[in-house]
């Protein structure tokens, strides 16, 4: 679309296998359960040394959110904390 920003980049965590996780709703009212493929981690700082690597990681399901609105990546969840284990 024309209003879109072809420069911006995501960084996410595509995973290994779809995990059903507990996240905050999108308002921050509330936290539900959903599958997630994929985790947008645009917003943590520090993990560009991880690109392309399997990473082991724990993340904060108050710290992560349910999107409320077409935000790429569409329906999945994004954190700006991730804890890489391994």
């Amino acid at each position: 679309a024309g209003y879109s920003d072809t420069s911006q980049i995501f960084l996410l965590i595509v995973l290994d296998t779809p995990q059903v996780m507990t996240a905050r709703s999108g308002d921050g009212l509330d936290s539900y359960e959903s599958e997630a493929t994929m985790i947008d981690i645009t917003g943590a700082a520090g993990l560009e040394q991880y690109d392309g690597q399997h990473i082991v990681f724990s993340i904060d399901p108050n710290e992560t959110w349910w999107p409320s609105d077409t935000s790429l990546p569409l329906g999945e969840p994004s954190t700006g904390s991730v804890h890489v284990l391994e």
